[in-house]
């Protein structure tokens, strides 16, 4: 009888073992941390961003693809970048505008088209709020800066 407790004993311990493996193997496979799901989804809206911020979408756009509302994208924004959705996406969108102005020659009205402005005069009002100050003053400094540079 003594062996059959014995054995009882062990075969019960390993089903509890087995057990709790199955859950924690299930609980990752799930996401259980929503701490890892929320990063996980603004990283999706990050990539999202980076292959539409040319397209001006909205907000409402970059939830419905996330499968979430617009209130929790904007949460989830607030949370990990300190800014709105809107906020975010707007500040991609200048930094290439940035980027462009600073290491190409391409025309400030070709640039604003190319980042989905209809308008040259409202991409300059757009990259002004951002930036805080116009595309041609932010090339005219950044190339002044190139030229101060001294070259080894």
């Amino acid at each position: 009888q003594r062996t059959i407790d014995t054995a009882h004993e062990s075969m019960m311990y390993w089903l509890t073992q087995s057990i709790l493996v199955m859950l924690a193997r299930q609980s990752d496979a799930h996401g259980a941390s929503p701490v890892k799901a929320e990063a996980a989804r603004f990283r999706s809206f990050r990539q999202l961003i980076e292959g539409e911020f040319a397209h001006h979408r909205s907000v409402r756009w970059y939830a419905a693809r996330l499968h979430i509302s617009e209130s929790s994208l904007n949460r989830m924004c607030h949370e990990i970048a300190g800014a709105t959705a809107f906020e975010v996406v707007q500040a991609r969108l200048a930094l290439e505008a940035r980027r462009r102005l600073a290491y190409t020659d391409v025309p400030v009205a070709v640039i604003a088209g190319d980042l989905g402005f209809s308008d040259p005069s409202y991409f300059a009002l757009f990259f002004r709020r951002i930036v805080g100050r116009s595309p041609s003053e932010f090339r005219s400094i950044v190339h002044a800066d190139d030229r101060s540079r001294p070259r080894v």
